[in-house]
This record gives structure tokens, C-alpha cells and sequence, in this order.
């Protein structure tokens, strides 16, 4: 009998060595490694995330895995739950641009978890991470992003549920057998509506823990002999078909082992949802070209893809009257209006006194935001757009960008990647520690255990319970 997909991911999860890793995928787990605890970090001091930490402690009891920015330990799945569901908050995690999903902020909190349940070498837990991105993305670059956002699914928290599923099949040492019915029961519980931007509401920022928790309870399930259907991914009630039209179940498995998805991950140098930020560059790159005064605009045209207008542009009477941070994070009007306003769009322009000043409020009244059909065409192998910045002088400026910054085809630099590390650890950790943690991260793999990385971060200077 032929494999099905999920028993072929779960073969090549317990099968893969941390020997196969190219040099280059090691240092790419690094640098997001990075990126995701000084995100994490930051994010820990939001509301919501103490909101989160506070239910996850209530639900379990004393465990062995650390909670970032908390004095306690909880259970693996918990504490998954908690760093999940925290890192998300402030929209700044990795993200892919194929699949339109954030793995990172489900991946690491559940290798991070279970790795430290387990003692698990650092090896082991660079595999996981590396294997988990190869899941989340692999589903997400075959379910067809626009049909499934068409659906109402969010992308991170269903596909989420079976990179989480895989990470902690391979660190709690599951074996092929098990490992896909870990993957299958998984699909059981893959969930996450996109009906979150009908109000701001902040269970957006909680699905990657719930995708992490989901799948190491799935894991669980599965190490206990609770089995799963052996098609959840192809079969004719399985994941591709029953949330999306017109999935490809062949890019699953395409060139699985010599094409790594860690590689084809986006680091986001803006605080807000990844379908502005190619719109946001242009801006920037015509108020800094031409030295243009806020005061001196008067109207904005951004054309970007059509799948992207009704997550960022529409309805329009919303998207141009932001209530709170994250009706502005989804908001591309709103990322135009600050990037024209401050010359940048980091966590300060998303907060109260952006959002209530009164030039950021009349410059949403004058950006109109349009899909571009042109621009369908290159979409999503490339995340483009144009902008048009109209003065009062009727002069017309413009700017193209085909590759928004922080993609792979357009990258952070190293010293760019550590200045926005930087940026979120001030007044999180001192710059004594920053370095450290800088260093301890170029240096993961030497570690004796992940506690050693997660220490510095567990009980934060100002965070609270």
C-alpha cells in the first residue's frame, strides 16, 4: 500500500538527521531563533499576553518548560500555549511569503517547550525547527492561500497545528508509525477563523499557541495508541480539500530533503500584517527620495494585490478609522498614513498616540488602496506593489517595489537583523544581556540544554504575571 502524505512527512521527520542540515539551514535557524525570542520578548509585555500567560497558569499545573516573561513553569502544551500565544502580538514574527503564514511563533514555542521537557541536545532541537518550518509550509504552500483565506481560515494556526504536531513527534522521540498518526490526528484539530478582523479582536494573536498546543496534545494522543485517518491530508474529507478549492497535494513532498522552507522565510522589519509592508517601502522610499512633509500630501494611491485588499483595504470605512492596534496592524491605509507621518512603521506608530494624532487621521482620509490585477500575476512567488504620492503642488511620485524587505529575494542584513533585535530588547533587557543573548544564539548548537537559552528571558525586568 503507498504512502500517503502524512506517512511520508512523519517518515521523513523521525528520519531525518541533524547531519543533513546544510550549513546555510543551520545559520538561517539561528538568525530566526533570534528574531523569535527578541519578538517574544517584547511581546511578552503586552496586555494580551499577560491575559494569556494568566489562562495558561490556570489551567496547568507546575511544569518543566519556561514562560517568557513569567516567574512559573508549566506543562509543555501551557507554556506552548502561553509563548504561542504571545509572540504574536505585536505583529513583527517571521512570515512566508508562498503560503502567507507566520511559523516561527508556532514552531519555536513548541520545540522550545518540549525540548526543555525533554532535555533534549540542541541538536535535536535545530532538527525539530527545521522540520516543523518544513511542515507549516509545505501544507500552506499547497492549500491554495487565497482559497482558504476565501474560506475564513487563517493560515498560521491550521497549518500550524501539524508543524506542531511534527515538532513534538520528533522530540518526544516518536516513531514513523506514531508520528503519522500524530500528523492525523492533528487534522482533527487544525482551526482559526479569519472573522478575528470583524473587530480587532486579540484571538488572532492567540492561535499560534493554540496551533502549538493542539499539536503537542495530538502527539500525545498518538503516543498513547489513539490513531488517525491515514489520508487527513489528501483524502476526500482531508485538510486540502475540506478547507480550500483547488489545493496542489503534489508541492507537499516536491523536492522534500534538498529544498529547505526555513530558507524561504521573511523577517518583518514593520510592525504590522505582511501584506502592507511592500506598499510601506514604497512609501518610505518616495517621503525619504524627495523629502516629502507630511503636511505637503495630499492624497495617496497604493495598488497591491487583489487578494490582498480585503484583509488590509477593505471595507474601507473601517480600515481608514482604526479603533485600536490591531484594526491598524490590518490596516494598510493606516501603515501608509504613519510611514508618511513618522518616516517608519515600528510598535510606537501602532500605539495610542499614533493613532489618535491628528495628521496620521487627516492622511487616512486621502490614501485610496486599490487591487491590481498585474500584480495577481507575480503574487504570491513575490509580494509587490506601487504607490502614487500625490502634493500640493501636483507634483506625482512613485515607487515600485517587487520584493518587500526582509524576504528572502530582499533580506535583513546581519547588522539589520541585529539593530531590529536591538530595537525590542531596550528597556526589555540590558545592553549587557542583549549581547549575551546575541552571542548564546550564534552559539546555540554548543548549548547543554534550551533552559540555558530561555533563562535570561523568564522573568523579565518589568513584565508582570
Amino acid at each position: 500500500m503507498p504512502a500517503t502524505i502524512a506517512e511520508t512527512l512523519a517518515g521523513f521527520c523521525t528520519d531525518l538527521a541533524p547531519a543533513d542540515l546544510p550549513a546555510a539551514v543551520r545559520q538561517r535557524v539561528r538568525d530566526l531563533t533570534l528574531d523569535f525570542l527578541a519578538v517574544a520578548a517584547r511581546a511578552s509585555m503586552t496586555e494580551s499576553s499577560r491575559m494569556v500567560r494568566r489562562a495558561a497558569h490556570a489551567l496547568s499545573g507546575p511544569g518543566p518548560s519556561t514562560v517568557i516573561g513569567a516567574p512559573f513553569r508549566l506543562a509543555p502544551q501551557y507554556a506552548a500555549l502561553a509563548n504561542g500565544g504571545s509572540s504574536h502580538a505585536i505583529e513583527l514574527d517571521d512570515v512566508t511569503e508562498e503560503s502567507s503564514l507566520h511559523p516561527g511563533v508556532v514552531v519555536f514555542p513548541t520545540a522550545l517547550a518540549l525540548a526543555e521537557a525533554a532535555h533534549a541536545d540542541l541538536q535535536e532541537f535545530v532538527t525539530a525547527v527545521v522540520l516543523g518550518y518544513e511542515v507549516i509550509c509545505r501544507l500552506g504552500n499547497a492549500i491554495n492561500i487565497k482559497s482558504h483565506y476565501h474560506r475564513g481560515f487563517h493560515p498560521t494556526a491550521t497549518c500550524g497545528t501539524f508543524a506542531a504536531a511534527a515538532v513534538a513527534a520528533r522530540l518526544m522521540r516518536l516513531d514513523a508509525s506514531y508520528a503519522a498518526h500524530a500528523l492525523a490526528i492533528a487534522g482533527s484539530m487544525a482551526a482559526g477563523s479569519m472573522q478575528y478582523m470583524d473587530n480587532g479582536s486579540l484571538v488572532k494573536r492567540v492561535h499560534p499557541g493554540m496551533a502549538a498546543h493542539a499539536g503537542i496534545v495530538a502527539a500525545h494522543l498518538a503516543s498513547e495508541g489513539i490513531t488517525g485517518p491515514r489520508q487527513i491530508v489528501e483524502g476526500p474529507y482531508g485538510f486540502l480539500r475540506a478547507y480550500s478549492d483547488g489545493a496542489d497535494p503534489n508541492c507537499i513532498l516536491a523536492n522534500i530533503g534538498t529544498c529547505w522552507e526555513i530558507s524561504s522565510t521573511a523577517v518583518k522589519p514593520h510592525a504590522c500584517c505582511r501584506h502592507n509592508h511592500a506598499a510601506v517601502d514604497a512609501a518610505l522610499e518616495i517621503v525619504r527620495r524627495e523629502d516629502v512633509a507630511p503636511g505637503d500630501v495630499v492624497g495617496i494611491r497604493a495598488y497591491i494585490p487583489t487578494s490582498s485588499v480585503p484583509i488590509v483595504a477593505e471595507p474601507r470605512a473601517v480600515k481608514a478609522a482604526p479603533k485600536n492596534m490591531v484594526d491598524a496592524q490590518f490596516s494598510l491605509p493606516y501603515a501608509l498614513a504613519v510611514a508618511v507621518r513618522y518616516r517608519r512603521a515600528l510598535l510606537e506608530e501602532y500605539g495610542p498616540v499614533a493613532l489618535t494624532d491628528s495628521e496620521v487621521r487627516r492622511l487616512l482620509g486621502v490614501i485610496d488602496c486599490v487591487g491590481d490585477e498585474a500584480l495577481d500575476r507575480v503574487f504570491p512567488a513575490t509580494w509587490p506593489a506601487r504607490v502614487e504620492i500625490r502634493t500640493m503642488s501636483g507634483h506625482i511620485y512613485a515607487a515600485d517595489i517587487s520584493d518587500a524587505k526582509g524576504s528572502p529575494k530582499n533580506p535583513l542584513t546581519r547588522d539589520e537583523l541585529r539593530a531590529k533585535v536591538r530595537g525590542l530588547l531596550d528597556g526589555v533587557l540590558a545592553p549587557a544581556d542583549q549581547a549575551a543573548l546575541i552571542g548564546t544564539v550564534e552559539n546555540i548548537e554548543d548549548l547543554p540544554d534550551v533552559t540555558a537559552l530561555l533563562a535570561p528571558l523568564a522573568s523579565l525586568g518589568t513584565a508582570r504575571v
